[in-house]
């Protein structure tokens, strides 16, 4: 699982796309931003999730950055940060791969970066032939996240339900499934 880490890590960086979006690997300086991304309202929204401390946040980031089988990478634009893109689940025998979170900063949200970055890491993937699908979980309530999944090209696949430990009612999720042409 390490070599495909690093192999969709490697051809995430070196990706391309006309909208001005590069990623580079997540590293422990980047807590700062991972924990004002995280502390934000319009993200707790997104993913149930809330730093407590920036303590917690540089455990968290050193737990992402040991991850064998996650690829935690910053999305920059226009040299900035303006977001973090997680992968997750790679697996070669059902040629599929798992985008688990794309968090783009409030004040830099409903411009097009997320799907413009979702776009781009999925053009990388499908070309490197390496997978025939990538997958997604969103909260069906996010209506600005399901849009910007389906402007990629994600279609809903199934709906389901999730409990979060924070959170008092079950979420309603849609699971989105973008195929590549080269799915066999």
């Amino acid at each position: 699982m390490e070599k495909i880490k690093s192999q969709v890590t490697e051809l995430l960086v070196n990706s391309r796309g006309a909208e001005g979006i590069s990623f580079r690997p997540l590293t422990i300086e980047d807590a700062e931003d991972v924990y004002d991304m995280f502390s934000q309202d319009e993200v707790f929204e997104q993913t149930h999730w809330r730093p407590a401390s920036m303590e917690e946040t540089h455990r968290l980031v050193r737990t992402w950055l040991a991850e064998k089988t996650e690829v935690h990478l910053v999305v920059e634009h226009e040299g900035q940060t303006r977001g973090i893109f997680r992968m997750n689940a790679f697996s070669p025998e059902k040629r599929e791969i798992w985008l688990s979170l794309i968090i783009i900063k409030p004040g830099y949200q409903n411009r097009g970066l997320g799907a413009a970055a979702t776009r781009q890491a999925a053009a990388a993937l499908e070309a490197s032939g390496m997978f025939d699908r990538m997958l997604l979980g969103v909260d069906a309530e996010s209506k600005a996240a399901v849009k910007c999944f389906k402007k990629a090209g994600f279609r809903i696949t199934e709906r389901t339900t999730k409990r979060y430990s924070n959170v008092k009612r079950p979420v309603k999720r849609f699971i989105m499934t973008l195929r590549f042409a080269t799915e066999r």
